[in-house]
């Protein structure tokens, strides 16, 4: 949203700008002075997160979800929540393997005989 308006901001004025996003203009020229520098710093520590956890789970054959990573990882000098590790390898591209799951049988087979009545129901 910042971004918008600072690539709009020689085109319009940036108090419309604002205004029309619903942020305030202080708020605005608050991340002009922090947050490009800050977003910057994240993407760069972002993208050495995203190869390690790409890293780890590749050596495990691309098998482990969020929830393994983020059991392995600390032997490897990262602690990091589940919630973080999930977020890097959605932005990775990667996921674990999912079980396959069992079927129910859905179509009766039509050579099966019932059961006798015995009790004469």
């Amino acid at each position: 949203m910042y971004r918008f308006i600072d690539a709009e901001k020689t085109t319009y004025p940036v108090r419309l700008l604002c205004r029309l996003l619903g942020v305030g203009h202080s708020a605005f020229y608050q991340w002009l002075r922090t947050g490009r520098q800050r977003a910057a710093d994240r993407e760069r520590h972002d993208q050495a997160r995203i190869e390690a956890t790409w890293q780890t789970w590749w050596e495990h054959r691309g098998v482990y979800g969020a929830r393994r990573l983020t059991a392995e990882l600390p032997e490897r000098g990262h602690r990091w929540n589940r919630k973080a590790v999930a977020r890097l390898m959605r932005l990775a591209g990667v996921e674990g393997a999912h079980r396959r799951r069992r079927g129910k049988p859905r179509h009766k087979a039509t050579s099966t005989a019932t059961a006798p009545d015995l009790v004469q129901r």
